[in-house]
């Protein structure tokens, strides 16, 4: 009984800890580090939309266009970021993938509905 009882109370934490890795992360992705350096003329704006939840393949899709961005050599990625959420190693996935790559990004957020807004924005 004792075990029964100690798995809703693990998992409840264990949510609350993947929800708040999510925000960090959104957070991370949303405040710009530094500015971002003038373009070349002809480099294009690549955009990856993202409208699922966070999983393995989501991290696979964003290091693809990662990978292609870079061997553009793009002026700058864009990634649209519409998700419930997911996986926290899919996430850290996606920002190691995000953090090797040599081309400049920003995330976005689709609005949804009149004045909505996702967490962390």
């Amino acid at each position: 009984m004792a075990g029964a009882a100690a798995t809703p109370c693990a998992t409840s934490i264990l949510l609350r800890g993947m929800k708040a890795l999510f925000l960090a992360v959104l957070i991370f992705l949303v405040v710009p580090g530094t500015a971002l350096p003038a373009g070349a003329a002809g480099k294009g704006v690549l955009v990856a939309t993202i409208a699922a939840p966070i999983s393995p393949v989501t991290a696979e899709y964003l290091s693809t266009v990662l990978e292609r961005a870079d061997g553009e050599e793009a002026a700058l990625l864009v990634v649209e970021l519409d998700t419930p959420g997911g996986l926290d190693s899919a996430m850290r996935q996606m920002v190691q993938a995000i953090l090797k790559s040599k081309v400049p990004w920003r995330c976005t957020f689709p609005r949804r509905g009149r004045g909505r807004r996702p967490p962390g924005c």
